[in-house]
């Protein structure tokens, strides 16, 4: 992580909030200062025209083929209702083109022939001895060749140009000096110091590496061990969204199972150790080569560089850190995988540091210490005395990739599942329950009467139900303070309400963590969008598998799905380049997207009533006394405030009998004050647009 750095510069060169923005040397960029209206961490920039020799959604024969065979996709038809639905397609007559697809067989050896366009996942055996067995245990894998992946990310013409490959350093203006500020991983400190170690024409690629069991069927016997891929040099909105450039399963984990006898003990943890790590070797092997010596590749924009590529993040919850890191864990005398802090350290609320970080180069000679000892009591003890396993980290093949330096605190599981979700929500379910029905019901009541907001769960009820989902967990404990209002008090409740600030407090942490302009954005190594992918795989393994070898048939599925995403997007590409040559292909649905003022647009618009009509049917609502005239007031005085002349030059004077429309939703696109980028809010409300009459005024 980089230090704050402040650049003393004479106020009156600079406007306040003005960002300084300055490349790494091997760059050779020259630094830059923009006001903050023209500085934007977005990139707008129009992919070149679609190659028009061949149609984008070859090798399907026709769109509607593709279309068909992505919807069939989508809704997980099995073999049997997708060989239905073609056979009803064949039955009806189309006037724009003909559906081809006989079968499900000839829909298969077409996504066969498709799949081929992005890398695909290969199956490999690994041996790992276990104590003095005669024969190694042997174990199945698959991964997508990380290389492959990255390289058809970094030739795609959609993905390419928001990629980011020199580090910056980005400051603000606060009036006397620039104020270092971090959000995206480019602009920390490791990308910077890493950029240093290459050749000055190299460039690095970084990966963020996630790897969690995830439970596919309903009661968790059956579980995946996916690993998720992304690339860090992509904006935080590509690389955590859900499109081509965003998070992808690149490997599938063998899964160790349990053996009672030999639970807990060092040769056993050692052994789920290796078989771990020599799977994920397998899975860093292609990039582990070119992070030596680098690898030229020929971008989407017909440049050639040369990449040198890293991992940057490991993102992962706790357990799975003490994996990659090879760490003893929680009991062990040293339980963090960053540093070596005492376990007895960690409780004090006065810390005694700063203490040793852990390195990959000191954990290796610790290794290689315990080894030339002859005695297993001694080789234990050296080991013991850092909390290590006696195991190679696979993350060591990768050249200036360490796992102690890669790894980060967790805010889903640390806050959302961890101290709201397994005591703070706990306690108030249990004091919630104690204080009866009545108050049980009233919270339930007042979850579901909350407002519907985009992006956020609405729950009808809460308190008797069990959430393992961190993102439920999240929400829950933006509203519960609300939904608890006037029912614990200070006065009828002391330990409720007591409970609740403790809740307060929480959110005002929780909210500094969420922060996106800080010195350690937790957005970028986050569990969360790396855990939302495990859904579409337990909905691939109930509704696509015979529950029977269902790796094989849910990574299928996982690349098909790759594909029609590719796929989709050349075809959106090619849409959007013929209608800007006049021609407008297909004829597509007209959504009725209302009325668009500036960066406001309405929708959802009701019937025209008048202002006599509307006061009446409100009659008893005090928001509708004197409607027609308060919004004249409000019309008059906004048109003064904000300078401009008044229609005709005239008073506006809404009569009686002026129609207004209602529209019961509003989009509005803004730039947000958080991260500086645009954003869109969604709200379904009830507001009131385009005031009209047939006689004369106002329109």
């Amino acid at each position: 992580m980089a230090h704050s750095r402040r650049l003393v510069t004479l106020p009156a060169q600079y406007e306040l909030d003005d960002i300084h923005t300055e490349y790494h040397p091997h760059s050779s960029l020259p630094s830059v200062t923009k006001c903050f209206s023209d500085f934007s961490r977005e990139h707008f920039v129009m992919p070149p025209p679609p190659d028009l020799d061949r149609d984008p959604w070859h090798p399907f024969r026709c769109r509607l083929d593709f279309e068909v065979a992505e919807l069939a996709l989508e809704a997980a038809l099995t073999k049997d209702q997708t060989s239905r639905l073609i056979k009803l397609l064949q039955r009806v007559a189309y006037k724009r083109e003909k559906f081809s697809l006989k079968d499900y067989k000839d829909l298969r050896q077409t996504w066969d022939a498709v799949g081929h366009r992005v890398t695909p996942f290969q199956k490999e055996l690994i041996s790992v001895p276990y104590r003095d067995e005669p024969e190694p245990r042997t174990f199945n894998m698959w991964h997508r060749p990380l290389w492959g992946w990255a390289c058809d990310l970094l030739k795609d013409p959609r993905v390419g140009p928001h990629f980011v490959f020199d580090a910056q350093r980005l400051s603000k203006f606060n009036g006397r000096s620039f104020v270092h500020f971090i959000d995206e991983p480019w602009t920390a400190g490791d990308f910077w110091d890493f950029q240093s170690q290459i050749p000055p024409d190299g460039k690095l690629l970084a990966f963020i590496l996630y790897a969690d069991k995830a439970k596919l069927s309903s009661f968790g016997r059956e579980k995946g061990y996916p690993v998720v891929a992304r690339c860090a040099n992509l904006p935080t909105a590509i690389r955590n969204g859900e499109g081509f450039g965003g998070g992808r399963v690149v490997g599938w984990l063998p899964i160790v199972k349990e053996d009672k006898k030999q639970a807990g003990k060092p040769a056993w943890v050692n052994f789920k150790n290796a078989v771990w790590h020599e799977s994920f070797k397998k899975l860093l092997e292609t990039i582990a080569s070119h992070s030596k010596t680098g690898c030229w590749v020929k971008c989407w924009d017909d440049v050639a560089r040369w990449f040198f590529p890293l991992i940057l993040i490991l993102s992962a919850d706790y357990e799975e850190q003490c994996v990659m890191t090879l760490i003893r864990g929680v009991m062990s005398k040293f339980p963090c995988p960053v540093c070596l802090i005492p376990r007895e350290e960690l409780s004090k609320s006065a810390l005694s540091g700063p203490f040793e970080r852990r390195t990959r180069e000191n954990v290796i000679k610790t290794l290689k210490e315990a080894r030339e000892q002859h005695r297993a009591d001694e080789k234990e003890a050296i080991l013991i005395a850092q909390g290590l396993c006696d195991v190679d980290n696979s993350l060591n093949t990768v050249e200036r990739t360490d796992s102690h330096r890669a790894t980060s605190w967790d805010r889903l599981h640390a806050d959302h599942e961890g101290f709201y979700g397994d005591h703070l929500w706990v306690e108030l379910q249990t004091l919630l329950n104690e204080c009866g029905r009545a108050v049980v019901a009233t919270v339930n009541e007042n979850f579901a009467v909350m407002p519907r907001w985009r992006s956020l769960n609405h729950f009808d009820e809460v308190v008797d139900i069990s959430f393992s989902d961190g993102s439920k967990h999240e929400d829950i404990s933006k509203l519960i303070v609300f939904a608890c209002h006037g029912i614990l008090t200070e006065d009828n409740n002391k330990i409720g309400y007591l409970l609740l600030r403790c809740i307060r407090a929480y959110l005002e942490f929780d909210m500094y963590t969420a922060l996106e302009t800080t010195k350690g954005v937790t957005r970028n190594y986050n569990t969360k969008p790396n855990e939302k992918m495990h859904g579409p795989l337990k909905q691939s393994y109930q509704q696509r598998t015979n529950y029977k070898n269902v790796a094989q048939q849910i990574l299928n599925v996982d690349h098909c799905q790759l594909t029609a995403q590719w796929l989709r997007c050349k075809i959106e590409d090619y849409d959007a380049y013929m209608k800007s040559q006049g021609d407008g292909g297909l004829e597509e649905e007209v959504e009725d997207l209302g009325q668009e003022f500036f960066h406001v647009r309405l929708g959802a618009a009701e019937k025209p009533e008048t202002f006599e009509v509307i006061e009446l049917s409100h009659t008893g609502d005090r928001a509708f006394e004197r409607f027609r005239i308060k919004l004249n007031d409000f019309l008059n005085a906004h048109f003064a405030a904000v300078g401009k002349e008044l229609p005709g030059g005239k008073r506006i004077n809404l009569n009686a009998k002026y129609e207004i429309i209602e529209n019961r939703y509003i989009k509005v696109n803004y730039e947000s004050m958080v991260d500086w980028c645009q954003r869109t809010d969604y709200l379904r409300t009830a507001t009131y647009s385009a005031v009209s009459s047939s006689s004369s005024g106002v329109g």
